[in-house]
Parts: C-alpha cells; sequence; structure tokens
C-alpha cells in the first residue's frame, strides 16, 4: 500500500512530470513505520532530495512550511526535512509557482512493489482535514541565504558539490572561516542565525561573529547526521544591533560539511504555519478510543492544563476548553469521528483522532 498527501505543479500538462515539481508532504510504504517527506524537480533531468521520520501507526498531522526560499517538512509539529529553494538553487524554479493538492490511496507500484496481498484489502486511508494556510503580516525586514561557496573570503574550506544542488564547503577543519561583506542588519534586536550542516563524524562546533571577531554572536553545536551529504539545519539566536557588518563564521572545530547560513529577523506573526515546539510531548494516547457515553476520555497526565478543541467529521468545532485531571467529559457528542486538537502550555499542537460509539 501506498499512501500519499502530495503537490503537483499546476503547469503539469504542459510542461510534464518532473519540470511541473512535485512536493511529497507525506508518504508511507507498505508497513514501514516512516514518514517520507521528498521534493522532485527536473535538473537536466529527474532531481530529489527527501528525509524520513518514524511514525506509529495513529492519527498525525502531516504539514509543510513553504515560502519562497525554503520547503520544510512536518510531521504533528517537529520539523524533519527543509530543501533551500532561495533564487532557483539547485535548479528549483519549479517551486516558485503554483501547486495543486493531492489525496490518495495506491495499490502497488514502483516503490512498494507490485506484490499485492489482497487479503489486505479493502483498505482506507482516514483524513480527518486539511487546511492550507497564508503567511500573513510577514516581517518588513529581509532574511537573506548566505550560500557557503559564495563568501568573500575562504580561509581553508573546501568547495565541493552538494546533494541538494550546486555547491557546499567540505573537509572543514578547527580555525577554517568564511566572511560575507557588507550583510545589513536592518533594525536592533532578535536574528535567528540558521546553519544548513552535514557531518558523517560526530560533528563538531561553529560559531559566527560581526566584523572580524569585534562582536561575537556565539557557538553552535553540529551533530552527526549520519553521512557527509545528509543535511540538517541548526539555529541560534543571537541579539544584533542594526547596522552593516562583515559577517563571518568560525569552525570551533571541523567535522562537518555547510551548505549555507540564513539570518532572519524574529519578528512579524503568521497564521498556523507549522512549527517546531520549545519542548513538550510531541504525541498523546487517547482511552478508551472508542470512548462510549459515561466514560471519561483521558490522556497523558503532563498534557493536562492544555487547551483544546474537539472537531467533527465535517470541521466544525463541537467543543473547547483546558484539559483537566479527570478527563474530557464527551458524553454530549453523537456517534462518529473526532479529532482532539491540543495546544499544550509550551503552544505546541498535538491532534489525536478517536471515535465515539
Amino acid at each position: 500500500m501506498w499512501p500519499a498527501f502530495w503537490m503537483l505543479g499546476g503547469n503539469i500538462n504542459s510542461v510534464g512530470w518532473p519540470k511541473c515539481g512535485e512536493i511529497d508532504i507525506m508518504e508511507y510504504i507498505n508497513t514501514d513505520p516512516k514518514t517520507y517527506g521528498t521534493a522532485h524537480w527536473d535538473s537536466n533531468g529527474h532531481a530529489q532530495y527527501g528525509q524520513s521520520t518514524a511514525t506509529t501507526d495513529d492519527y498525525h498531522v502531516y504539514s509543510v512550511e513553504w515560502t519562497p526560499s525554503y520547503i520544510r517538512w512536518f510531521v504533528d509539529g517537529t520539523k524533519y526535512n527543509e530543501l533551500n529553494i532561495a533564487n532557483g538553487a539547485g535548479s528549483t524554479e519549479e517551486f516558485q509557482r503554483p501547486f495543486f493538492l493531492l489525496l490518495n490511496l495506491a495499490v502497488a507500484g514502483d516503490w512498494p512493489g507490485q506484490t499485492v496481498d489482497e487479503s489486505k484489502l479493502p483498505a482506507t486511508m482516514y483524513v480527518d482535514y486539511v487546511r492550507v494556510y497564508q503567511l500573513t503580516n510577514a516581517p518588513a525586514t529581509s532574511s537573506v541565504t548566505l550560500q557557503a561557496e559564495a563568501a568573500n573570503v575562504n580561509n581553508g574550506m573546501t568547495v565541493e558539490a552538494c546533494s541538494e544542488g550546486g555547491q557546499d564547503m567540505g573537509y572543514i577543519d578547527a580555525g577554517d572561516y568564511l566572511v560575507w561583506n557588507n550583510i545589513n542588519f536592518p533594525t536592533s534586536g532578535a536574528y535567528t542565525i540558521e546553519y544548513r550542516v552535514a557531518s558523517g563524524a560526530s560533528g563538531g562546533t561553529i560559531s559566527a561573529d560581526l566584523n572580524a571577531g569585534s562582536v561575537q554572536l556565539g557557538n553552535t553545536t553540529i551533530a552527526g547526521t549520519g553521512g557527509w551529504q545528509t543535511w540538517t539545519t541548526v539555529s541560534k539566536t543571537v541579539n544584533v544591533n542594526a547596522g552593516t557588518y562583515n559577517f563571518g563564521i568560525y569552525a570551533q572545530t571541523g567535522g562537518y560539511n555547510l551548505n549555507w547560513v540564513r539570518i532572519s529577523k524574529v519578528s512579524g506573526a503568521r497564521t498556523a504555519l507549522a512549527s517546531t515546539a520549545a519542548s513538550g510531548p510531541t504525541s498523546a494516547t487517547l482511552y478508551p478510543n472508542p470512548v462510549v457515553a459515561g466514560e471519561r476520555l483521558q490522556t497523558e497526565p503532563e498534557l493536562v492544563g492544555s487547551t483544546y478543541q474537539l472537531i467533527d467529521s465535517l470541521g466544525r468545532v463541537v467543543g473547547q476548553g483546558t484539559l483537566n485531571a479527570s478527563g474530557l467529559e464527551v458524553s454530549a457528542l453523537r456517534p462518529g469521528r473526532y479529532v482532539l486538537l491540543l495546544t499544550t502550555p509550551t503552544q505546541q499542537q498535538v491532534s489525536r483522532g478517536f471515535s465515539k460509539q
């Protein structure tokens, strides 16, 4: 079986695949307990980039954040994959055009194999809701992505081909550094510095500074990623006074590759684009499930104090409040399927489905 939640470029009928582009928000393969998130595009032939994350056999919220600069994949609010598409990096121009959504459950295929176990049929993919949000009130200040190979000064690093398209900096040793000249921080305040890194070893430590070290922005730890072209993003939030600086990164230790650095002003509001929570549980177990009249729906004690919404199969809010230690009273609900949306005290969002009998 091959369930999927995905998108295709709206110009597929005129340019074909993969030139239209494809964004796979969620794919499962048979009984493999993983969710796969992948992008496909044309770069003188089929190009793709994807990652997977372990998931359980339950309801989950699968989402992507898609901006002109990046595509990020999430399961239950936790990011596990990111692709840089800023300025068409790696021939990714397809992802600057409109796409349309698809949901389907395929039986057999190139990936799951052509052998069909008919004892598993009929099969159903349950979907509680699909929501699309638009970024609003975006910060007036810009986010700038600095490609490692485009630095004005390179001391010690080696340019090499990158699996995400374009080039990255490799063979980084302690004491190596890069500098980009005339980087503008338009307003004073908090900025997020993101590093796109890969490590086939145990990782290392990278730091950032302004004007040849006159302003230190601190260290960021990089963990091993399992491969020199297996990429992840690590970040640090710093405070910077408005001005134009020569921005540098310094290898406190070696043991990793660097694709790019992104600097973003921490400000502006978003309408429910998925985000990684600061801390707290990433899942919830509901019991009893199904629940019958006279029973109270229970979950983990650490979720007590979370605000909740109950969503019916038509997407209507049929209940809301704050979860207490005695559980959730659901006797007034009609029989059917529901989704419990929780927002924890740390602002993490958790979603679980249940049945009322």
